[in-house]
């Protein structure tokens, strides 16, 4: 049973990406940054092509949104693979070139979509009964009648669903191998979960901990470097250059988004690589 170090993990992450970094930046910019720059500019603030719905009714999404979300998802899956390929395999030819690594990574994309798919269903399934249990419980609240014992309800129904978020977190550190398992080893799309959940076996909650936090800092960091962005996209709209002000702020988001997917990709390749050594 092998357990992972966050310490070592951070410096590895460091190491890779400081020893890849132009074929990390290169992979990027045209599969993560490029995208993301585009949609920032064809959608400024993020959301505005998008309708508030009425109460009781499903949101309404822009015809483009799904097509361009499946595209991202397909994009950022390969970029990822081939990132923890180069950061975490360690039998990885010396002379191999990253456009022969990422041509490499085609069959492995088809696998881990599959994967994907499959814990999507799986996700499905599991929250038929935690959807029934919660019902029961705002039911049984509420039935007692009263406007407090309502909001009680509520803050009932909260309070499981915040419970439920080290459990999802322990789900996501036993599942972190993955991207390293189809990346490497090749796997089937349900051998490929298994054996990932093998590899982190006794290490769930350190790798939890170490999605946690690097999440949240990277959260704190984006909020920052936005905001900042932001207030000079503004100062520019206030002087009349609005176009100046959208690519401000599209381009900085996109390159935070750019080198926090860096970060997090070679880390998943550190991760798996630990793991497998032991």
């Amino acid at each position: 049973m092998a357990r992972i170090s966050i310490d070592r993990v951070w410096r590895e992450t460091q190491s890779q990406v400081r020893a890849h970094l132009s074929a990390f930046a290169t992979l990027t910019a045209a599969f993560v940054f490029l995208p993301a720059l585009l949609f920032g500019l064809l959608v400024p603030q993020g959301m505005q092509g998008f309708t508030l719905p009425a109460p009781g009714t499903m949101p309404h999404f822009p015809p483009w949104f799904w097509p361009a979300a499946l595209v991202g998802v397909v994009l950022q899956s390969l970029v990822t693979l081939t990132i923890a390929a180069i950061a975490g395999d360690a039998a990885r030819p010396t002379d191999e070139t990253v456009g022969q690594t990422l041509a490499r990574m085609l069959p492995a994309l088809l696998r881990y979509l599959g994967a994907l798919v499959v814990l999507f269903f799986l996700y499905l399934l599991l929250l038929i009964p935690i959807s029934l249990v919660l019902m029961l419980v705002l039911g049984a609240v509420s039935a007692l009648g009263g406007d407090a014992v309502q909001k009680q309800a509520m803050l009932v129904g909260g309070l499981i669903a915040l419970l439920l978020v080290p459990v999802l977190l322990w789900v996501a550190g036993r599942l972190a191998p993955m991207v390293g398992v189809f990346a490497v080893e090749g796997a089937a799309p349900v051998t490929g979960i298994r054996r990932a959940w093998r590899l982190s076996s006794g290490s769930g909650w350190r790798i939890a901990l170490l999605i946690f936090v690097t999440s949240f800092a990277a959260i704190l960091v984006a909020l920052a470097v936005q905001g900042v962005a932001a207030a000079l996209g503004s100062g520019a709209a206030l002087a009349g250059a609005h176009m100046v002000a959208r690519i401000v702020v599209a381009v900085v988001s996109a390159a935070i988004n750019g080198a926090l997917f860096v970060l997090f990709s070679a880390g998943l390749g550190v991760i798996y690589r630990q793991l497998r050594e032991g």
